[in-house]
């Protein structure tokens, strides 16, 4: 059995709206309707104004998302470019330190140098 707030036939509504006559007066029901249009009116103003703040909110929270998305994304290309050049002046750093330590190193070196100044000579 399928139950629906809104499925009246015809007989129904005649009905409802004899009981509805009884009930008010001829005279009242016309006011009745009125008011209740009316209210019908105002709830669907409300459920609109409703509804459109909620989607401008919602846009505004996106757009503040985004530019800070945006924010981050440079921050972290600047960070990955500075830890290239960190990275690249420790390496740099390291070889020096290491060779500049070692006697052997430096008899090398001079030894290449050496032999490259003789060879440019001849």
């Amino acid at each position: 059995m399928y139950f629906s707030l809104f499925s009246f036939g015809s007989g129904e509504i005649l009905l409802i709206i004899f009981v509805a006559i009884l009930l008010f007066g001829g005279e009242e029901l016309p006011k009745l309707m009125r008011t209740l249009g009316r209210g019908i009116n105002e709830f669907r103003k409300a459920t609109d104004d409703i509804k459109r703040e909620f989607t401008e909110t919602t846009y505004d929270i996106e757009e503040d998302i985004r530019s800070e998305a945006e924010v981050l994304e440079e921050t972290i290309k600047e960070i990955e470019e500075e830890s290239v050049e960190i990275i690249d002046e420790v390496k740099n750093t390291d070889d020096e330190t290491k060779y500049s330590d070692n006697p052997e190193y430096s008899d090398m070196k001079n030894n290449s140098s050496k032999n490259k100044s003789d060879k440019n000579s001849h």
